[in-house]
């Protein structure tokens, strides 16, 4: 975020300008908002993953002391064996590059693979991989995996931690996406910023409010499937999705996109 008095200094100036930095999409180190021994499913966003037949995902943060990364508390646990996996979704910009990285081990003595990939989500619940980290035998000590990439569309895209052999439990801590080249708001991104939905959670209808104009609507689902798309109005149905969390997208006059994330009851 700003300054203030960079911001008063601009604003004096007229000038209409975007500076080049590193943005956080997601920095997650589970020390708030998480439960003990709790499964993680739709916390914060998060997806969970079960690989084969009859087989059940047991993902939990967990809070251990000390025995999170860089001897912090908390931390994620993968305990019940191979081909599992967890995933966030973000809407990413075409030619920006993104960096995604954890810190991860194993607990005990028995061995298990871990890696980390990007996905392209096409919307109708598919996906593409884009890239992923070599898969590697899990040490007892925290270890960082790390991919890069650049979005080539402006669309959903998902990041995995995948547990893919072996049947020891992962301890993962310390998750964080970041756009390498992304630039910050613009003085014209700070108005339109003015952006509201509600209510959120809601039911039948969400409303918008904004000082700015746009050309359509479009609400998708966590897993990119595009649900609803109209052109703009300022009450959208929503009676007839199912519950759970969406991304509604407003896109203006003159390109510029604006998301929320929407909670369906």
């Amino acid at each position: 975020m700003k300054h203030l008095s960079t911001l008063l200094l601009i604003t004096c100036f007229s000038i209409n300008f975007q500076i080049y930095s590193q943005q956080t999409l997601l920095s997650e180190d589970f020390e708030s908002g998480y439960t003990n021994d709790a499964d993680i499913v739709g916390v914060n966003n998060w997806q969970v993953f079960a690989g084969g037949a009859g087989k059940t995902a047991v993902v939990k943060t967990i809070n251990n002391a000390g025995e999170g990364y860089n001897s912090s508390d908390w931390y994620l646990e993968i305990s019940t064996g191979a081909f599992q996996a967890i995933q966030q979704v973000f809407e990413l910009i075409s030619g920006e590059t993104y960096e995604f990285k954890i810190q991860a081990k194993r607990a005990g003595t028995f061995n298990g693979g871990l890696k980390i990939a990007a996905y392209l989500l096409d919307g109708n619940g598919g996906s593409n991989l884009i890239v992923e980290s070599p898969t590697q035998i899990v040490n007892s000590a925290y270890n960082e995996k790390l991919v890069t990439f650049t979005a080539d569309a402006s669309t959903n895209h998902g990041f995995r931690i995948i547990q893919n052999f072996g049947s020891a439990s992962m301890r993962i801590d310390n998750v964080e996406i970041t756009c390498t080249t992304c630039s910050t708001a613009s003085i014209s991104d700070i108005v339109d910023s003015n952006f509201t939905i509600y209510p959120n959670p809601a039911n039948n209808i969400v409303n918008i409010s904004s000082d700015s104009s746009f050309e359509k609507i479009e609400v998708f689902s966590i897993t990119g499937k595009k649900v609803y798309g109209e052109k703009y109005i300022q009450a959208i149905p929503v009676n007839s999705l199912k519950s759970g969390i969406y991304i509604l997208k407003a896109i203006s006059n003159d390109g510029k996109i604006i998301t929320r994330k929407l909670i369906k009851e």
